[in-house]
């Protein structure tokens, strides 16, 4: 058991909070207005047109380069994606064009290029690119002839996904090429396995261009060494899209990170009635002979339940715990596993389904397990990385908390499957100075422990001029705080130092 003794600062609790919803789903769908395509006879050639929605002009297309003409074609097909499908409107059944392809010949590169009747308003408009699987797909612009630099067509990209809702995902994107990169091996060739992969065409990526354009070019590098192909959507909305919502914001989030956690730590899970799920991702380092991720004292959610040591071979598993009353394990799903998992990077989400007292355990995205007929919730003040404000069964010096997030509504296994691979914020919202440990002095004023430098005594009187103090989610200057908070207990304040 390792423990923090009664006294020590309580560290500093990160986090933001967000209205609660009361669904897991899209909050409200806008009206799709994807492109409706066109292709001419020869396959070379067509049009697009948004139908006037947001004022997007329609355009022309060309395809040029080594292609299969005949294999030109508007498809009608499902398209997944939760922030796309927030902003655009469902994808079921939307039309895509694709191009490229050929039975029996290698198909090397080929150039779609997209004009615009007029120039286009900057976030007006998206484009996915999917069917990834065995090619890359590297994007272009220019406004008025002029190309935009490769630099800033990188930060038109907004992720990687799987438009299945599964879990195959391209490589990566290669900002300096302005690139996605098809699947490959640590070997840096295409994966071997790529064409078996029951969902191998559902490989994604899309883009929102964040400046005006009136020509885009998509090229198609394939590197499958056989038939290949891409799909391209694009879609508007009756408004510019300048800022898209994270995927855990569309999703209802409660509260969640704004940036890793190297410590034991008090947040606010917020207020989490009925059927709730919790998000982790987290690298822990044992120590002792159990290990908490969150808990407040009651009850606590456990990556290695001590009491079940050994219910599968020799290895600790993960649990649930009501204290003094129960350690439960998770009940095994076949085929998958429940074991504990140190010294690398895991995603972990436990769904509490309130209707049939039943809580599932997903790890990397995949379900795992449950236990059943447990009445098991953590909502308001929780500690991170241990459980109580004692912090019992804590994680051992050099785990990290890369992230978490609380959910009102069981989240399905489609979407747990989507967030695994979704990253979480990896630092605050300002460049202002993140603070440590926070205690309360006697006197009215805190002391703040600076990550790597000394503690920072702030008297009530001088130095809290230039410091912002952020308690339970309420920002302003220390000085306006009334004396109720001021003298509330120990912890739950972050403070940034607005004027060094």
């Amino acid at each position: 058991m390792s423990k923090v003794k009664e006294g020590l600062w309580i560290p500093l609790a990160i986090a933001i909070w967000l209205p609660a919803q009361t669904t897991s789903s899209p909050a409200q769908e806008a009206v799709p207005v994807y492109v409706d395509w066109s292709v001419d006879r020869a396959g070379t050639s067509g049009s697009g047109t948004f139908n006037g929605v947001g004022g997007m002009p329609d355009f022309l297309f060309t395809i040029t380069g080594d292609f299969d003409s005949a294999s030109t074609s508007v498809f009608k097909e499902d398209f997944r994606n939760i922030v796309w499908e927030h902003l655009y409107g469902s994808g079921r059944l939307q039309e895509s064009l694709r191009f490229g392809r050929n039975p029996s010949a290698k198909i090397d590169m080929a150039v779609m290029t997209i004009d615009f009747e007029t120039p286009v308003d900057p976030s007006s408009f998206a484009i996915a690119l999917t069917d990834l699987e065995g090619e890359d797909a590297i994007i272009g612009a220019s406004l008025r002839g002029v190309p935009i630099p490769n630099a800033r067509i990188a930060k038109w990209f907004q992720g990687l996904f799987d438009s299945t809702g599964g879990v195959n995902f391209p490589s990566g994107f290669d900002a300096t090429n302005a690139a996605i990169v098809a699947q490959v091996d640590s070997d840096g060739l295409l994966s071997d396995e790529i064409f078996d992969h029951p969902s191998s065409e559902s490989a994604s990526g899309w883009f929102l261009p964040n400046e005006s354009v009136d020509s885009l070019t998509i090229t198609f590098r394939n590197r499958a060494g056989e038939a290949a192909s891409m799909h391209v959507f694009m879609a508007a909305a009756p408004e510019p899209v300048s800022s898209p919502p994270s995927v855990r914001e569309v999703l209802g989030m409660v509260a969640g990170s704004v940036g890793p956690i190297v410590g034991p730590t008090v947040v606010d899970f917020g207020h989490l009635p009925g059927a709730t799920t919790y998000e982790f991702a987290f690298t822990a380092i044992r120590d002792g002979d159990s290990t908490a991720i969150a808990g407040d004292g009651h009850w606590a959610i456990k990556l290695e339940q001590v009491a079940q040591e050994g219910v599968v071979g020799t290895q600790p598993v993960f649990g649930l715990s009501e204290a003094g009353v129960a350690d439960d394990y998770f009940e095994r799903r076949a085929g998958q596993s429940i074991r504990s998992v140190f010294d690398r990077r895991v995603h972990v989400v436990v769904v509490n389904e309130a209707i049939g007292e039943t809580a599932r355990l997903y790890i990397d995205g995949v379900e795992a397990g449950s236990v059943l007929n447990t009445k098991f919730s953590l909502s308001g003040m929780v500690s991170l990385m241990a459980t109580g404000t004692a912090f019992d069964y804590a994680m051992g010096a050099g785990s990290v908390m890369h992230g978490w997030a609380a959910y009102n509504g069981a989240l399905s296994r489609s979407v747990i499957t989507a967030l695994s691979r979704e990253p979480f914020p990896a630092a605050g919202p300002s460049a202002a100075m993140l603070l440590g440990d926070v205690s309360r002095r006697a006197q009215g004023g805190l002391v703040f422990s600076v990550p790597g430098a000394s503690p920072v005594d702030v008297t009530y009187s001088i130095d809290l001029v230039n410091w912002e103090v952020i308690a339970e989610g309420v920002s302003r200057s220390f000085e306006d705080t009334d004396s109720t908070r001021i003298n509330r207990v120990e912890g739950y304040y972050r403070a940034n130092k607005i004027n060094p």
